[in-house]
């Protein structure tokens, strides 16, 4: 009876059930503070090599957490946890970017409602 619960996984290859190139997601953080800086189109557009470009705002105290272990959920807040922390009475303007995943701009949404 013992031998038939225990499972052999196996290191290299795939057991039954398993899928190949199955991907995990990393789900990951970052509270930084930067000052604004007022920059027009051709500022943002401009090639590399042009002189005249306007450089864009620089981070500065830079925090970030990254996990493949937990999910969405506890990452964004333990983001807003920090932010909130370096801005309790909410004075300033937060922004948050996100690639598109729905999940995470609903978990953002539901953060920051939370939060007022």
């Amino acid at each position: 009876r013992a031998a038939k619960t225990t499972s052999h996984k196996l290191k290299t290859r795939l057991t039954s059930g398993e899928k190949k190139d199955r991907k995990r997601m990393a789900e990951l953080s970052v509270v930084y503070d930067c000052s604004p800086v007022p920059r027009s189109p051709a500022d943002v557009m401009a090639r590399s090599g042009d002189c005249s470009k306007t450089a864009g705002p620089a981070a500065k105290a830079k925090w970030f957490t990254a996990s493949v272990a937990e999910d969405a959920r506890k990452v964004i807040e333990a983001a807003f946890l920090e932010a909130e922390r370096r801005d309790p009475g909410h004075l300033r303007p937060w922004v948050a970017l996100v690639d598109g995943n729905n999940h995470q701009i609903n978990r953002i949404k539901t953060e920051a409602n939370k939060r007022g």
